[in-house]
């Protein structure tokens, strides 16, 4: 096991084709954090979990989250001792782990402001690009690439149909938050529960033997659709009025997508109880957070 990604950085001559496999360690997922059974879930079957209430509700996720799924800050009851773990983490991991990706001019403080950058984008509950950084984009992007090697960030693929730039998220929802400083509102909730929601969909194609390539999709106009995933669009919401009393406004980016792309279903995905599924015919529907856990 290691905690960087295998690659000719790693001073390893042969390709080792044919010789050996890689499996990818997510953070702890709601299921394995109250020590319950992984439940396969097929991410284009919906039907079965029609009115059917998901095994963790909202506010178990939402009891959840802040702390992330790392083992051992999500078990530190005290906010103050994770924030002092992810502290210490986060100087171990910049300025050794992540010097090892540059041979010369490696500046630590400059990835700091990267990160610290990406929780304030986060607390607008956007995703960060390239463009929201000040400083020049080939220098930011040398470095994110490299945090994304020592599995620090993730790259956000923005769908080839769209015209948004590739974006960036945290490899778990706990050091999001700590670099989010202060947790309040609903933009920093809702990015909370993208890293969250991001990690179970991911494990859910791991543990089946799949790969899921995090895609998203941004048009010219409209708030961006969180993930394509197969043949469905997933639209994630930080509240049950999002998704109910203001529906119709927050499916419109979903039904732009779903003509796009033509796609027969899209989902909201929000903090409610059951599944909604969406007319047999094509349309959008409501899924609750904790679907897939």
């Amino acid at each position: 096991t290691g905690s960087s990604s295998f690659s000719s950085k790693l001073g390893i001559r042969e390709s080792l084709t044919g010789r050996m496999g890689q499996i990818e360690l997510m953070p702890m997922t709601m299921a394995e954090l109250h020590q319950q059974p992984f439940l396969p879930v097929d991410l284009r079957s919906f039907e079965k979990g029609a009115g059917v209430s998901a095994r963790f509700g909202a506010n178990d996720i939402s009891a959840r989250v802040e702390a992330g799924g790392m083992p051992v800050p999500t078990f530190l009851r005290d906010a103050s001792e994770r924030e002092a773990y992810w502290r210490g983490w986060l100087d171990t991991t910049i300025f050794r782990d992540l010097s090892f990706f540059f041979k010369r001019g490696y500046d630590p403080e400059f990835a700091f402001r990267i990160l610290h950058r990406m929780g304030a984008v986060l607390r607008e509950g956007r995703l960060p690009t390239s463009g929201d950084f000040a400083q020049p984009t080939r220098k930011v992007m040398s470095y994110l690439s490299a945090m994304q090697e020592i599995f620090l960030v993730r790259r956000v693929l923005c769908h080839e149909e769209g015209i948004g730039r590739d974006a960036w998220m945290l490899m778990d929802a706990g050091v999001a938050a700590f670099l989010m400083d202060k947790v309040s509102g609903e933009g920093a909730i809702l990015s909370l529960i993208r890293h969250w929601l991001w990690n179970e969909w991911v494990t859910q194609h791991e543990y089946q033997g799949r790969r899921l390539m995090r895609t998203y999709y941004k048009s010219a106009q409209g708030s961006p659709v969180d993930a394509i995933i197969g043949d469905v669009a997933y639209r994630i919401v930080p509240s049950v009025s999002a998704a109910t009393r203001q529906f119709k406004i927050e499916e419109r980016p979903l039904l732009g997508v779903m003509k796009k792309l033509k796609l027969k279903k899209g989902f909201l995905v929000a903090p409610v109880e059951r599944a909604i599924l969406p007319p047999k015919s094509g349309g959008v529907g409501v899924l609750p957070w904790g679907h897939w856990s």
